[in-house]
């Protein structure tokens, strides 16, 4: 039974081989191939047009998602470079960096009452992330004032 198979198996690969050889045998599949492919995509959107949109807005979601977290992720890196410099530099960056676009803001757009009422009431997802990075940017001065005391033997 297994010279049986082995037989088979040999003539099978023989066959296919001969098929292989023929002039344009390779190009015939690839076109039926692709022909398939064209095939189950038109009918892929013609059948579920109806779901790709929202699939599709929450990939762009998700991008937007991703986008945030890797912007937190580099503050969150210059804040722990900003550990790393001489207390008087990082306390300067610290104090320069968020007035500037701060002010921009504030030119570009003058807010209503009614705008800043609704922003109050809104609640931001990443709002508690930007407090913690916030209390965390506060934590070099921190620590530099209670080395300096440390070194001069001062007590607040």
């Amino acid at each position: 039974a297994g010279d049986e198979q082995l037989n088979r198996l040999n003539q099978n690969a023989r066959r296919l081989q001969r098929q292989q050889r023929r002039p344009g045998y390779i190009e015939r599949v690839q076109q039926t191939m692709n022909f398939c492919a064209r095939l189950i995509y038109l009918f892929f959107l013609s059948a579920h047009h109806d779901w790709i949109e929202p699939v599709l807005r929450d990939f762009d979601a998700q991008h937007a998602e991703q986008v945030r977290l890797q912007e937190a992720a580099d503050q969150l890196l210059r804040i722990r470079d900003g550990f790393n410099q001489p207390p008087n530099q990082a306390r300067n960056e610290n104090a320069a960096a968020p007035e500037e676009p701060q002010q921009q803001l504030n030119e570009a757009q003058p807010e209503t009452e009614e705008q800043k009422q609704a922003q109050a009431n809104q609640v931001v997802p990443g709002e508690e992330v930007q407090v913690q990075l916030d209390a965390v940017a506060a934590q070099p001065d921190i620590q530099a004032e209670g080395l300096r005391q440390r070194s001069t033997g001062e007590t607040s």
